[in-house]
């Protein structure tokens, strides 16, 4: 089943001119994740330099831990090395105490995916006309709706919204939910930092999915856009990835995975992947081109200048650019858009409360959108440290 994949980045209206905190990770070489596909979102806090360090050391641990084998397992292991990264950085730098950065990631095998998440960056599945959460929050006003002392109305303007319970780089030991779905031709998924649910209703989300037919980049820039339209008022990430080459609408049926109920071994080998991974801000290209990667905030150079794409087509697994696969290419064009910086979030992930762990406060979104033009991208080296 063919897969394509697109990711954007932007600072978002109100944090403009500061550094992006957000970070992202596409991979180009199957074979480096043992068969699948892994993506992730980190959204950092804990000041400006403190959450893009987090968001970035925490993305580099997780590409670090094998997955692909036993993903459940896997993706505990690699939840276990992030928060360990990121704490690690306040034993180099006492300016990090506090740093920490949400987490949510997604591998994807044949027919399912495993997607994994702490904190309040989001996975979504559209299917068929129906845009389903994959992923709960770990904040205060979720256990809040759950114990149902609070609407989803009242959680978007309480004061208490942007505290996290559970962030990497929080507490010594993290737990994160990690659940199995099945993945079926025509099915979107969708990772995404709080810069965009937090700014857009989910019906807008699902509307621009279907006016662009679910195509990743325009869909991933359209959404990046959208939030901006609507204030901006936080770095804002998504990451969009289509199966089997056309979206499924409500009514169509998908050419393959109609049976589609989830497998516990994983089933087959990917007969076919293909992965265009685009960025909207700071991109390094890591792990000698075997990775795509954006992180936008400090550290990994300055902001500024022209998107960056990579391409990967016809990939086989275990077959990446070393073993007969299409090397990809880092194209540089001028994304004529906002003539700012995109830049890269992250948060931190514990497994009990934490009310401490907040992130940087940000305006409710306002109702009345207005257009903005499109953000940015900024080129950025690939960072020293090694994945």
């Amino acid at each position: 089943m063919q897969l394509e994949v697109a990711g954007f980045s932007d600072a978002g209206v109100k944090r403009r001119g500061r550094a992006n905190q957000d970070s992202f990770f596409v991979p180009l070489d199957v074979a480096a994740t043992g068969g699948g596909v892994l993506l992730i979102v980190a959204d950092g806090m804990g000041g400006a330099a403190g959450g893009a360090q987090a968001s970035q050391g925490a993305i580099r641990a997780m590409r670090s831990t094998a997955i692909g084998a036993d993903p459940e397992r896997g993706f505990s292991q690699a939840y276990t090395a992030a928060n360990r990264a990121v704490r690690g950085l306040a034993e180099v730098d006492v300016a990090m105490t506090g740093a920490g950065t949400t987490l949510v990631s997604a591998y994807v095998r044949d027919e399912t995916m495993w997607v994994a998440n702490v904190g309040d960056s989001r996975g979504y599945r559209y299917r068929a006309g129906q845009l389903e959460p994959l992923t709960l929050d770990h904040s205060y006003v979720q256990e809040e709706i759950s114990a149902g002392r609070l609407t989803a109305e009242e959680a978007e303007t309480h004061p208490r919204r942007n505290i996290i319970t559970r962030n990497i780089g929080g507490e010594a030991e993290v737990q994160a939910d990690v659940q199995q779905w099945d993945l079926r031709a025509g099915d979107l998924l969708l990772l995404c930092s709080d810069g965009l649910w937090g700014a857009i209703p989910e019906s807008e989300i699902l509307e621009i999915i279907e006016r662009h037919d679910g195509r990743p980049r325009t869909t991933a820039r359209a959404l990046i856009q959208a939030a901006n339209a609507a204030g901006g008022p936080d770095n804002v990430t998504a990451v969009v990835a289509l199966a089997g080459g056309a979206l499924a609408k409500a009514g169509a049926v998908a050419a393959a995975g109609a049976a589609g109920a989830p497998r516990p071994d994983g089933g087959r080998s990917m007969p076919r992947i293909a992965i265009v991974a685009a960025a909207i801000a700071g991109v390094a290209i890591l792990g000698g081109a075997a990775a795509f990667a954006f992180s936008g905030g400090g550290g990994d150079g300055p902001p500024g200048g022209p998107g960056v794409e990579a391409t990967a087509g016809g990939a086989q697994p275990g077959g990446g650019p070393d073993a007969g696969g299409v090397a990809p290419t880092a194209t540089q064009e001028a994304e004529d858009a906002s003539g700012t910086p995109a830049e890269d979030a992250s948060a931190s992930a514990t497994p009990e409360p934490t009310p401490e762990a907040t992130e940087e406060p940000t305006p409710a979104p306002t109702e009345t959108a207005t257009a903005t033009p499109e953000p940015t991208a900024t080129a950025t080296p690939a960072p020293t440290a090694t994945a």
